[in-house]
């Protein structure tokens, strides 16, 4: 298949939790969250914010990132609370939470 003067030998969807370990990934983040940008409420801590990050977070089912983060920030009291920020931060930080398992290493030859 030609598609904008590229050759496309191969197509592969990753329907979460196939070619990387999304759950894994979404704590990764939340944990990336609570030690970088912080928490206000002292009382919360690192496992519970990571635990409520990955609740609201609803396994990737809200379209909109950027509501999802305005939620983080009032339900779990980040000291960044703009919502485009998080956003921005977001999607900076979540390629870097992806892990390839070496079995799609290998299969992508990454």
């Amino acid at each position: 298949m030609l598609v904008s003067g590229l050759e496309i030998a191969a197509l592969l969807f990753d329907l979460d939790n196939t070619l990387v370990d999304r759950d894994d990934a979404i704590r990764k983040l939340g944990r990336q969250m609570y030690t970088g940008i912080g928490v206000s409420d002292s009382s919360i801590s690192e496992e519970g914010f990571v635990d409520e990050f990955f609740r609201i977070d609803a396994a990737g089912s809200i379209p909109d990132k950027r509501a999802q983060m305005t939620t983080v920030a009032s339900e779990l009291s980040t000291l960044l609370t703009d919502a485009d920020q998080l956003f921005d931060w977001r999607n900076r930080e979540y390629p870097t939470a992806l892990v390839w398992d070496q079995s799609t290493r290998l299969t992508l030859d990454l």
